[in-house]
Protein backbone atom coordinates (compact mmCIF):
# COMPACT_ATOMS: atom_id res chain seq x y z
CA UNK A 1 0.00 0.00 0.00
CA UNK A 2 0.77 3.65 -0.85
CA UNK A 3 1.80 5.61 2.22
CA UNK A 4 -1.04 8.12 0.97
CA UNK A 5 -3.75 5.35 1.20
CA UNK A 6 -4.72 4.62 4.46
CA UNK A 7 -4.73 1.16 6.02
CA UNK A 8 -7.89 0.27 6.63
CA UNK A 9 -7.66 -3.68 7.72
CA UNK A 10 -7.81 -3.33 11.56
CA UNK A 11 -4.87 -4.67 13.62
CA UNK A 12 -5.81 -7.65 15.52
CA UNK A 13 -3.83 -8.05 19.23
CA UNK A 14 -2.60 -10.75 19.45
CA UNK A 15 -3.91 -13.18 22.41
CA UNK A 16 -1.58 -14.35 25.00
CA UNK A 17 -2.47 -18.20 24.43
CA UNK A 18 -1.97 -17.90 20.82
CA UNK A 19 0.71 -16.52 18.08
CA UNK A 20 0.87 -17.15 14.27
CA UNK A 21 -2.98 -16.41 13.30
CA UNK A 22 -4.27 -18.41 16.54
CA UNK A 23 -2.47 -21.43 16.27
CA UNK A 24 -1.65 -22.95 19.45
CA UNK A 25 2.12 -22.58 20.42
CA UNK A 26 3.10 -26.10 21.75
CA UNK A 27 6.02 -24.33 23.32
CA UNK A 28 3.69 -22.34 25.42
CA UNK A 29 3.02 -24.86 28.24
CA UNK A 30 -0.03 -22.06 29.22
CA UNK A 31 -1.67 -23.19 25.83
CA UNK A 32 -1.31 -26.76 26.20
CA UNK A 33 -5.07 -28.68 25.82
CA UNK A 34 -5.73 -31.19 28.65
CA UNK A 35 -5.32 -34.68 27.35
CA UNK A 36 -8.44 -36.66 27.31
CA UNK A 37 -8.16 -40.54 28.55
CA UNK A 38 -8.49 -43.01 26.07
CA UNK A 39 -10.78 -45.09 28.22
CA UNK A 40 -14.06 -44.41 29.20
CA UNK A 41 -14.88 -42.61 32.84
CA UNK A 42 -17.55 -45.54 33.91
CA UNK A 43 -16.45 -49.10 33.73
CA UNK A 44 -18.25 -51.25 31.10
CA UNK A 45 -19.53 -48.11 29.29
CA UNK A 46 -17.95 -47.64 25.82
CA UNK A 47 -17.31 -44.85 23.99
CA UNK A 48 -19.54 -46.13 20.59
CA UNK A 49 -22.16 -43.03 20.46
CA UNK A 50 -22.11 -43.20 17.21
CA UNK A 51 -23.18 -46.77 16.62
CA UNK A 52 -25.87 -46.02 19.03
CA UNK A 53 -27.15 -42.61 17.15
CA UNK A 54 -27.13 -44.55 13.66
CA UNK A 55 -28.99 -47.76 14.49
CA UNK A 56 -32.24 -48.34 12.11
CA UNK A 57 -35.08 -48.11 14.58
CA UNK A 58 -38.14 -49.30 13.94
CA UNK A 59 -39.73 -45.76 13.49
CA UNK A 60 -37.25 -45.27 10.44
CA UNK A 61 -38.48 -49.24 8.85
CA UNK A 62 -42.11 -48.42 9.52
CA UNK A 63 -41.87 -44.65 8.20
CA UNK A 64 -39.76 -46.05 4.70
CA UNK A 65 -42.96 -48.05 3.61
CA UNK A 66 -44.70 -45.26 2.27
CA UNK A 67 -43.74 -40.98 2.04
CA UNK A 68 -47.85 -40.93 2.87
CA UNK A 69 -47.68 -42.24 6.46
CA UNK A 70 -48.24 -39.47 8.70
CA UNK A 71 -46.45 -38.95 12.31
CA UNK A 72 -49.83 -38.95 13.89
CA UNK A 73 -50.60 -42.49 12.18
CA UNK A 74 -47.38 -43.27 13.47
CA UNK A 75 -47.87 -43.07 16.85
CA UNK A 76 -50.96 -44.87 16.11
CA UNK A 77 -49.41 -47.94 15.20
CA UNK A 78 -46.39 -47.70 17.53
CA UNK A 79 -48.94 -47.49 20.38
CA UNK A 80 -51.13 -50.31 18.91
CA UNK A 81 -48.50 -52.91 18.73
CA UNK A 82 -46.98 -51.45 22.22
CA UNK A 83 -43.47 -50.51 20.82
CA UNK A 84 -40.67 -47.57 21.18
CA UNK A 85 -39.94 -45.49 17.72
CA UNK A 86 -36.31 -45.53 18.67
CA UNK A 87 -36.09 -49.42 19.28
CA UNK A 88 -33.46 -50.94 17.47
CA UNK A 89 -34.60 -53.35 14.58
CA UNK A 90 -32.86 -55.63 15.18
CA UNK A 91 -34.00 -56.12 18.79
CA UNK A 92 -37.88 -57.39 17.58
CA UNK A 93 -38.55 -60.51 16.22
CA UNK A 94 -40.24 -61.16 12.78
CA UNK A 95 -43.51 -61.36 14.08
CA UNK A 96 -43.99 -57.95 15.84
CA UNK A 97 -42.35 -56.12 12.74
CA UNK A 98 -44.54 -57.89 10.39
CA UNK A 99 -47.57 -57.06 12.49
CA UNK A 100 -46.70 -53.40 12.61
CA UNK A 101 -45.93 -53.18 8.82
CA UNK A 102 -49.49 -54.89 8.50
CA UNK A 103 -50.58 -51.83 10.46
CA UNK A 104 -49.21 -49.17 8.91
CA UNK A 105 -50.46 -50.73 5.57
CA UNK A 106 -54.16 -50.52 7.14
CA UNK A 107 -53.44 -46.91 8.24
CA UNK A 108 -52.65 -46.08 4.37
CA UNK A 109 -55.87 -48.28 3.50
CA UNK A 110 -57.42 -45.16 5.27
CA UNK A 111 -56.33 -42.25 2.96
CA UNK A 112 -58.89 -41.14 0.57
CA UNK A 113 -58.86 -41.45 -2.88
CA UNK A 114 -57.37 -38.55 -4.74
CA UNK A 115 -54.73 -36.67 -4.17
CA UNK A 116 -53.80 -33.27 -2.35
CA UNK A 117 -52.11 -30.32 -3.91
CA UNK A 118 -52.13 -26.28 -3.20
CA UNK A 119 -52.08 -23.31 -5.61
CA UNK A 120 -51.49 -20.26 -5.12
CA UNK A 121 -52.35 -17.69 -8.04
CA UNK A 122 -51.75 -13.99 -7.76
CA UNK A 123 -52.37 -12.62 -11.40
CA UNK A 124 -50.44 -14.09 -13.65
CA UNK A 125 -48.25 -15.52 -11.06
CA UNK A 126 -49.05 -18.88 -9.84
CA UNK A 127 -47.69 -21.39 -7.24
CA UNK A 128 -48.47 -25.28 -6.56
CA UNK A 129 -47.22 -27.41 -3.76
CA UNK A 130 -48.14 -30.88 -2.60
CA UNK A 131 -48.57 -33.37 -5.32
CA UNK A 132 -49.73 -36.74 -3.94
CA UNK A 133 -52.12 -38.87 -5.30
CA UNK A 134 -53.87 -42.50 -3.90
CA UNK A 135 -55.93 -44.42 -6.29
CA UNK A 136 -57.81 -47.23 -6.08
CA UNK A 137 -55.51 -49.98 -7.17
CA UNK A 138 -53.22 -48.25 -4.37
CA UNK A 139 -55.39 -48.82 -1.80
CA UNK A 140 -56.46 -52.62 -2.94
CA UNK A 141 -52.48 -53.76 -2.87
CA UNK A 142 -51.90 -52.07 0.42
CA UNK A 143 -55.09 -54.12 1.56
CA UNK A 144 -53.68 -56.95 0.20
CA UNK A 145 -50.65 -56.22 2.03
CA UNK A 146 -52.35 -56.37 5.34
CA UNK A 147 -54.67 -59.22 4.75
CA UNK A 148 -51.83 -61.31 3.65
CA UNK A 149 -49.31 -60.35 6.67
CA UNK A 150 -51.74 -60.36 9.36
CA UNK A 151 -52.70 -64.02 8.08
CA UNK A 152 -49.31 -65.24 8.13
CA UNK A 153 -48.88 -64.96 11.88
CA UNK A 154 -52.73 -66.31 12.36
CA UNK A 155 -54.06 -62.74 13.32
CA UNK A 156 -57.39 -62.06 12.88
CA UNK A 157 -58.44 -59.40 9.59
CA UNK A 158 -60.37 -56.54 10.55
CA UNK A 159 -62.81 -55.98 7.86
CA UNK A 160 -64.37 -52.67 7.07
CA UNK A 161 -67.79 -52.21 7.32
CA UNK A 162 -70.05 -50.57 4.90
CA UNK A 163 -73.62 -49.16 5.48
CA UNK A 164 -75.99 -50.20 2.68
CA UNK A 165 -79.49 -48.26 2.32
CA UNK A 166 -81.91 -49.88 0.59
CA UNK A 167 -84.58 -47.58 -0.68
CA UNK A 168 -87.69 -49.14 -0.40
CA UNK A 169 -89.83 -45.72 -1.14
CA UNK A 170 -93.49 -44.70 0.63
CA UNK A 171 -95.38 -47.56 0.50
CA UNK A 172 -98.95 -48.08 2.55
CA UNK A 173 -99.46 -51.03 4.10
CA UNK A 174 -102.82 -51.96 4.17
CA UNK A 175 -104.48 -53.46 7.87
CA UNK A 176 -105.34 -56.95 7.48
Amino acid sequence: MSEETPDILPEVPETPDTEKGGVENPDNPETEMPETPDTPDVPGESDNTEETEDAYTVADYLQGISPLLTAEALRVVLAKRKLKGDTPIEELDERDLDLAEAEVYYQLCNLPVGGSTTKDVDGSWSHTEGGWTVSGANLAEWWKKYVSLRQKWGESVLNKSTIRVHARGMRIWRRR
